[in-house]
């Protein structure tokens, strides 16, 4: 998947087909038409700050993952693979992270896990071609293994971001960090980093609840609000109010959760669609629908065939109702066969 690089740089290096190493730079053999063809992309890596350290420019398969690259980062330049941050412009190359047990190896793996296509095309926008017909610069910042002791004692809530000095709260993977651990580390954040969308992404995705310290631009932002219900469906309570009385959104938030009805504008609590989409997916949600819909019998029908205990929220002629009653208790409703709905008006036994 990569070029395979001797550990020493001070004697010729003999390479496979796709390298050749004329000086200190490894330069491609293949043109960029033919990387694309082959899925791969060609990488700049500028690993000093000054003149005197070498570019290397290698090719990298699109599927590759960043430790790959990190891997033959530390084989050219000792830097141990978590003292590396590989960044292209500003932006840091790595996975996006989706919660996890506190594990930092798993989660150091999972960050480095991410296709190296996948990390690239986060960097260079959506409207970039992959790959990059130019190639593409990556630079290697060093940070120290105190650093990384601080990035480790966020993560696990050994320190919290609230008794680190400004500068600190102002870094986005000491925030980020944080934010794995602690739904409140957002609120410690300074507020460029309370509505940077990629720290937001990170910190809702790990804790759902820590979108009532974003900004007010990004509570109204449908992916985040979205990647926040994900990790806990009561996220929703500090969303933008007009997404919550947005039909199409809520339609995607009871999809993704039924119980998010809950937090709906309440004309959207009695849109009878949507309540059905709701319960089907959680039987508890009839509680938060109209009263008028507590009376419909296809929608307390579908939120009892999800939950039984969900008979409890229909309202009392339904709750008296034999059917419902039976199907509740775990039968098909009536003797002559499994009930299905007739529409509104009513039902019918299939026989």
């Amino acid at each position: 998947r990569i070029a395979q690089v001797p550990c020493s740089l001070d004697r010729p290096m003999v390479l496979p087909d796709i390298l050749q190493s004329p000086a200190s730079a490894l330069c491609l053999t293949r043109g960029p038409d033919a990387l694309a063809e082959r899925g791969e992309v060609s990488l700049r890596l500028h690993l000093g700050l000054c003149a005197a350290k070498p570019v290397y420019t290698c090719a990298f398969a699109l599927a590759a993952t960043i430790r790959d690259v990190k891997d033959l980062v530390e084989r050219l330049d000792g830097t141990p693979v978590r003292q590396q941050r590989l960044v292209v412009g500003s932006t840091r190359l790595c996975g996006q992270y989706s919660g996890g047990d506190g594990d930092l190896e798993a989660h150091e793996d999972f960050l480095d896990s991410c296709p190296l296509g996948t990390a690239l095309g986060r960097a260079l926008g959506e409207d970039a071609p992959l790959p990059p017909p130019d190639g593409v610069d990556v630079s290697l910042i060093r940070v120290t293994a105190d650093w990384v002791r601080l990035v480790d004692d966020l993560r696990l809530g050994r320190t919290l971001l609230e008794n680190l000095d400004e500068d600190s709260r102002a870094n986005s993977e000491l925030v980020s960090a944080a934010a794995e651990w602690d739904t409140t580390a957002l609120r410690s954040a300074n507020m460029a980093l309370r509505d940077d969308r990629e720290v937001v992404l990170a910190a809702v995705k790990a804790r759902g609840q820590a979108l009532q310290h974003a900004s007010e631009r990004l509570r109204a932002d449908r992916d985040v609000v979205l990647a926040a219900i994900s990790s806990s469906w009561r996220a929703l309570e500090h969303a933008a109010p007009e997404l919550r009385g947005d039909r199409a959104f809520m339609f995607a938030a009871v999809r993704a959760n039924g119980s998010t009805l809950s937090f709906a504008a309440p004309e959207l609590r009695n849109d009878r669609e949507l309540v059905l989409t709701a319960v089907r997916r959680s039987g508890w949600a009839l509680s938060c629908a109209s009263e008028e819909l507590q009376g419909d019998r296809a929608c307390v029908w579908a939120a009892v065939e999800t939950n039984p205990a969900a008979l409890d929220f229909a309202s009392v002629p339904l709750r008296s109702d034999p059917h419902l009653a039976l199907l509740a208790a775990g039968g098909s409703g009536r003797g002559g066969g499994p009930v299905a709905p007739c529409g509104q008006s009513g039902w019918c036994t299939v026989m």
